[in-house]
């Protein structure tokens, strides 16, 4: 069971990488944050938020990767094209999550919340859900994500 601790109000505690891996159903997907400043779209800017990239294996076949690609991102022309989107608004127990699964060609987005649990395991609740909007369904449509939607990582690395 989670037991949250207290925040203090700081992205850092998200940044890094994790992981999570399900011997089940044999994936292992990961996840890279850093901190990225003055972000902009469309002349809006959003202060500083997280981005990040993903990398996502299943039945041991890499499905996507390009997870060390964040670490090169340097102009606000490369971040708005990353995988991973976090921003919270004083709220950095809920962070509101947009991804892009770049598999299926599909927006998600949720929420990302950090918590430390026994034997202080940093770890990260994960929850994304297919955006909802109209679009038009074409003859590659597929259900759902390409991506775990619902699970919890773990860090693995600052």
């Amino acid at each position: 069971e989670f037991d949250p601790i207290p925040l203090g109000g700081s992205l850092d505690l998200y940044v890094g990488t994790w992981k999570y891996e399900n011997a089940e159903t044999n994936e292992v997907f990961m996840v890279k944050l850093k901190k990225f400043d003055n972000f902009t779209i469309l002349s809006h800017n959003f202060g500083t938020v997280l981005i990040g990239e993903y990398s996502y294996k299943k039945n041991g076949i890499t499905i996507y990767d390009s997870i060390d690609s964040v670490s090169g991102i340097t102009t606000n022309n490369q971040a708005v094209k990353t995988s991973i989107l976090c921003t919270g608004k004083q709220n950095y127990n809920n962070l509101l999550l947009s991804v892009s699964d770049k598999t299926y060609y599909k927006a998600a987005s949720g929420k990302l919340s950090y918590s430390l649990i026994r034997n202080n395991v940093h770890t990260l609740k994960w929850k994304i859900a297919e955006s909802e909007g109209d679009f038009d369904v074409g003859p590659d449509y597929k259900e759902g994500l390409s991506i775990p939607s619902d699970i919890v990582l773990i860090k693995v690395e600052e």
